[in-house]
């Protein structure tokens, strides 16, 4: 059977986590996703773990008690537990670990842009980027290539563009564009 059934409690804590999320009483979520992300990582429940806090980050990002060191750090730990093995509620397959860990590293890297910081956000997808690239042995080069265009373009805008930075990760897109086949992409990304 699953691993927590609906009434268990760390399930009835993250119900009311949810609950609490959706009728916008942050600091009462925040306060039921951290009980239910400590209890998941007693348990070694890694994804379990990780979706609480990805969940914890997003509202300290929209209360306004929620600090931004906790929210980051709650993404941090949102996008490792997803790549982390050994969990008891282990996927069966690996690349499956990297793509949630990705899909966390995208929607951080939204949130993070949206505040202003463009080099935290690039700093999550190129890293995103690179684990797809590492765990896919070359097959996703589409994904790691989209992943890469979106980090230069984080690099490119903010108060201190990086352009040598933007160019080499522009650069990577182009090469990961052209291995999928995709050449109108992988000129426009080399054109940068």
């Amino acid at each position: 059977g699953p691993l927590y059934d609906i009434h268990s409690i760390e399930c009835q804590i993250r119900l009311l986590g949810d609950l609490a999320f959706m009728i916008r009483d942050y600091d009462l979520a925040m306060s039921m996703y951290r009980m239910a992300r400590d209890d998941y990582k007693s348990d070694r429940a890694w994804h379990h773990c990780a979706s609480a806090s990805g969940m914890l980050a997003l509202a300290h990002h929209l209360s306004e008690n929620g600090s931004r060191r906790d929210m980051v750090q709650a993404f941090e730990a949102s996008i490792a537990y997803h790549t982390q093995s050994g969990g008891v509620d282990e996927l069966r397959n690996p690349w499956e670990r990297t793509r949630l860990s990705s899909r966390n590293a995208m929607f951080a890297s939204e949130v993070v842009r949206a505040e202003g910081d463009t080099q935290l956000a690039a700093r999550w997808l190129e890293r995103a980027a690179a684990l797809e690239n590492k765990s896919g042995n070359g097959q996703f080069h589409m994904i790691v290539a989209l992943l890469y265009e979106q980090s230069a373009m984080c690099t490119l805008v903010g108060p201190n563009p990086k352009l040598r930075r933007a160019a080499r990760k522009f650069l990577l897109a182009g090469y990961h564009y052209a291995n999928c086949g995709s050449m109108p992409h992988s000129f426009h990304a080399y054109a940068g």
